[in-house]
């Protein structure tokens, strides 16, 4: 089916939309260790706390997301599963520039723990609609007898993703805060740029059919 294949030549495109977010388990520490200011309620946060921080925003973001789009259905038509990844991207494209924001306006001196703390909320919305959308609809378009196999291929970008941002990750070293962090939200950008093409191009290819709606 035409679905599938669209579905897997988009693995590389999903995974340059998510490297904002498998950054957080790479440079993103180091580079906090040394240009943030981690002080939180007049204490020094482990860097550490910041995954955990992540963690616990996510999981809260999750379930508004889910209930956003219930309450949307029910006023609204509900976009389709490739609008929302979308949507999401748009989300971390923000999350992104407020990092690189954060970095320019410190200069010298060290990234405020706001602009991090905006990243990570951003980040979570953007995520919450990326991640598990994109999971659903890799599940629904493939035929039945594919989907098991689909959302194995669907973590495949995940894989690809930690591959790129590994080496993205060196370049912190070798460029200003402000460039990496801009440089990731231009990729991310240009992900999302796709994902609105290929939904303009190849809505109905990848739209929910009758079988979908019995089953």
């Amino acid at each position: 089916r035409r679905a599938v294949i669209l579905l897997v030549a988009l693995l590389p495109v999903l995974a340059v939309g998510v490297i904002g977010n498998m950054q957080i388990f790479n440079a993103y520490l180091l580079w906090a260790r040394r240009d943030a200011n981690l002080v939180l309620f007049g204490h020094v946060m482990p860097t550490s706390w910041l995954v955990s921080i992540d963690a616990a925003v996510s999981v809260g973001f999750i379930i508004v997301a889910l209930g956003f789009w219930r309450w949307w259905a029910l006023r609204r038509p509900m976009p389709a599963e490739i609008t929302k990844m979308t949507i999401g991207l748009g989300f971390a494209v923000l999350a992104l520039l407020s990092l690189a924001a954060g970095a320019g306006l410190a200069g010298a001196g060290k990234v405020g723990i706001g602009w991090l703390l905006a990243f990570h909320v951003l980040n979570s919305i953007g995520m919450a609609n990326y991640i598990p959308v994109g999971l659903a609809l890799y599940a629904r378009a493939a035929p039945r007898a594919l989907s098991g196999t689909m959302i194995g291929i669907f973590y495949m970008h995940l894989f690809m993703a930690n591959n790129l941002v590994g080496w993205l990750g060196g370049l912190i070293e070798r460029m200003p805060a402000t460039q990496f962090w801009l440089l990731h939200a231009g990729l991310t950008a240009a992900a999302g740029m796709v994902l609105l093409a290929v939904a303009r191009l190849f809505g109905t290819v990848l739209a929910p059919t009758a079988d979908d709606d019995c089953g």
